[in-house]
């Protein structure tokens, strides 16, 4: 069916035109054409234009095309199928003036997509803006999405979460957050291994953060079971500053193992403490070794390496039977000792065998001697002589001690004389050897009374005269069986070194060590305290050294809570104070918490609304590192389900100019009549709004705020 159409004006013809439009209106496939020529202040215009239209069962198409003088040129495409599809092109002498073209997959509660793009050019302003937003929620996954490019300049966020069940009683959760813009971007990134009602067993997080030129890499690793903790924080950037912190902490019976370690840049502190503690054994490794074992007596091995320079060796073991007590001592170039001392008794045979080693330095004193009933033999190296077979007569004093002297003295075997105990708690072995070259002294003594066990071996140089002493004395105490303390003192000549362990408490322990008694140096004391609840965990450490202008110290919490796996809540935080400035604190915290709202204890289906709030934080005032990462996720049920209504992630750094700046990304939305995204930069504000304005007609917006100038400098909507 066609129509014409004629205007005259004083009988002048100044339009006519003619329209083309099908018989049946009903008809799934439409077609509609016009043809309009027209005469404005003498000059002739013409205009032409057709609207075609297509139905089937999947939807419809449309198409408006539109054609002025031969010069303007403009179509419109609409499609509504599975995916709406606009597309908008302007054309104007042969050249495009605008295009704009958009896709919009099905919009639902809980998925949808939108993909488009805006080009302008002369003689509008020349502008090239591209869009994408996309979300997609599962019962155990989520997904989204969003993208703007204007003028060159690229503003994008994407993340995803997921949740998985690992095993029956394992739920694996996964978290990844990326933002870009022009100024810098981020990406985050979390993995979580829970157990139970909310026991984290392991978590993994990622974090890159570009600000301008710098750069910042954090990696961050937790591992806890029941008898294994671990927490590795590593940060680093392109500016070469770099900062780790290790806390790994091993219980098994009553074996307690602690590896602490804390760098920034070349700076570093590392800890590695052993402890076994059971009613008759203890053992403890800090920085060096410390052990001890209770059979009848308290056996005990130290030894201590500093870049091989400065070497302490130590231990005793200690019966009824024998007695074996040895040491090495190394300071630098100043010392070098060393001595061994081994006797075996048999006192149903009446036997008795000692040997000995003493070294200063080059200079070796070797000494063994066998005793069988009434008579017995000697065997003696010195720097300068040598006895072979030396012969000895012993005489009993008591039940359990004896006399001990050479049948025949003179230069070349010298004058022996000795004194022998065998009791169970006091025994002694003294033997001075005279009227040689290199007389000397030898001296092993071990006693118990009460909770005190004393063992003290001497060497004695020149007994008669010069009395240079060298040798080992060492005092533990216990309390019912339980190691309470330990003192060990090293002598020489010229110094005495002392090394003590204290175990104050069930939770504490205390090492010091004084490389030169009587002198005004102050001891090196390492602390540490210690708590373990069904809670928590609380460590503590500190080290105090001449060397250090103030004592470094150090600190761990970890804080849990919660009832079940709907509501829990989890606080880490460590710190390392090296200077006694708060400005130089090293800290890390991670906090996170789970609640429901309106929810009865114990009605499940009552819950209509959750909050979720995790935050890390990490600071050095010193270096200028301030690192937060945060998220916040309120969800409301709706159609049965708990949707994200208000989600808010976003990153807290420090810039070169030392000024805090904050990247963001907020998601607001009902689920149902709108959703809202932002995007907050240091020098840009971004937001995109889609509103639900009927069935199937949605209104979409997207503007962009630039804080250099103070206005809106880029608007964009759009109704589909």
């Amino acid at each position: 069916m066609k129509l014409d159409a004629v205007i005259k004006k004083d009988n002048r013809q100044v339009a006519k035109g003619d329209i083309l439009v099908p018989k049946n209106f009903k008809a799934p496939s439409q077609k509609y054409s016009g043809h309009f020529d027209w005469t404005y202040e003498n000059k002739p215009y013409k205009a032409s234009g057709e609207y075609v239209r297509n139905k089937n069962a999947q939807g419809s198409t449309h198409l408006l095309t539109i054609d002025g003088n031969n010069d303007v040129k403009g179509s419109l495409q609409f499609d509504l199928l599975d995916k709406v599809h606009l597309k908008c092109d302007v054309q104007k002498g042969g050249r495009r003036v605008s295009l704009t073209e958009m896709t919009a997959g099905p919009l639902k509660w809980d998925h949808f997509e939108l993909d488009g793009h805006v080009d302008t050019d002369h003689p509008l302003p020349k502008k090239s803006v591209k869009t994408k937003a996309a979300f997609s929620y599962r019962a155990n996954q989520v997904n989204y999405e969003g993208r703007v490019e204007s003028d060159g300049e690229r503003y994008a966020v994407e993340g995803k979460w997921r949740k998985q069940q690992k095993t029956p009683k394992q739920r694996q959760y996964v978290y990844s957050l990326a933002l870009h813009a022009p100024q810098g971007s981020l990406s985050v990134g979390d993995d979580v291994i829970v157990e139970d009602a909310f026991t984290i067993r392991r978590m993994q997080s990622d974090a890159t953060v570009k600000v301008g030129r710098d750069e910042y890499k954090m990696h961050r690793t937790i591992e806890n079971q029941p008898q294994h903790f671990k927490f590795d924080n590593e940060l680093t950037s392109n500016t070469g500053k770099s900062a780790k912190s290790t806390l790994d902490y091993t219980h098994v019976g009553g074996n307690r193992k602690l590896d602490a370690f804390w760098k920034y840049n070349e700076k570093q502190v590392q800890a590695d403490i052993e402890t076994l503690y059971e009613d008759r054994k203890m053992k403890i490794k800090a920085h060096s070794n410390i052990g001890c074992e209770k059979v009848t007596n308290w056996n005990c091995e130290v030894e201590g390496n500093v870049n091989d320079n400065y070497v302490l060796q130590a231990h005793e073991k200690l019966s009824p039977q024998q007695s074996d007590i040895g040491y090495l001592l190394r300071l630098d170039k100043f010392l070098d000792n060393e001595g061994k001392l081994e006797y075996h008794i048999d006192k149903r045979a009446q036997k008795f065998e000692t040997k000995a080693l003493m070294r200063n330095s080059n200079r070796k004193y070797h000494f063994d001697m066998n005793v069988d009933r009434d008579h017995g033999s000697l065997k003696l190296q010195t720097p300068t002589q040598l006895i072979t077979d030396a012969q000895m007569r012993v005489v009993r004093k008591g039940p359990e001690e004896f006399e001990i002297s050479s049948q025949a003295g003179g230069a070349a075997r010298g004058k022996v004389k000795a004194h022998l105990k065998t009791a169970d708690n006091d025994q002694l072995f003294q033997i001075q050897i005279t009227d040689i070259k290199e007389p000397f002294e030898l001296m092993l003594k071990n006693t118990k009374s009460g909770n005190r066990q004393t063992s003290q071996v001497e060497f004695t140089l020149d007994p008669l005269a010069s009395k240079k002493t060298y040798g080992a004395e060492s005092v533990i105490e216990d309390d019912g069986g339980k190691f309470r303390g330990m003192l060990v003192t090293l002598k020489h000549p010229k110094r005495s070194v002392h090394v003590e362990l204290r175990r104050p408490a069930h939770n504490k322990y205390l090492f010091s060590i004084q490389p030169k008694m009587g002198s005004a140096r102050r001891p090196t004391v390492a602390e540490m305290t210690y708590d373990k609840n069904p809670n928590g965990y609380h460590w503590e450490g500190s080290l105090t050294d001449p060397a250090l202008k103030s004592p470094i110290k150090a600190k761990f919490d970890l804080v849990k809570s919660g009832r079940d796996q709907h509501n829990y809540g989890l606080s880490i935080k460590s710190e390392v104070d090296y200077s006694g400035q708060p400005q130089k604190l090293i800290s890390h915290s991670l906090k996170i918490e789970r609640k429901e709202v309106g929810a009865h204890r114990r009605r499940r289906a009552a819950a209509h609304a959750v909050k979720f709030e995790a935050e890390m934080l990490a600071t050095h005032p010193a270096s200028n590192k301030h690192l937060r990462l945060w998220v916040n996720v309120d969800r409301k049920q709706v159609h049965d389900a708990l949707l994200p209504v208000h989600t808010t992630l976003g990153v807290q750094t420090m810039n070169r100019q030392k000024k805090m700046v904050e990247y963001s990304f907020s998601a607001d939305s009902d689920a149902m009549s709108f959703t809202e995204l932002k995007l907050n930069y240091p020098q840009t504000k971004m937001k995109a709004r889609v509103d639900a304005v009927g069935d199937k007609h949605y209104k979409l917006a997207f503007y962009r705020v630039s804080l250099l100038f103070g206005r809106f400098n880029n608007t964009f909507w759009n109704t589909f």
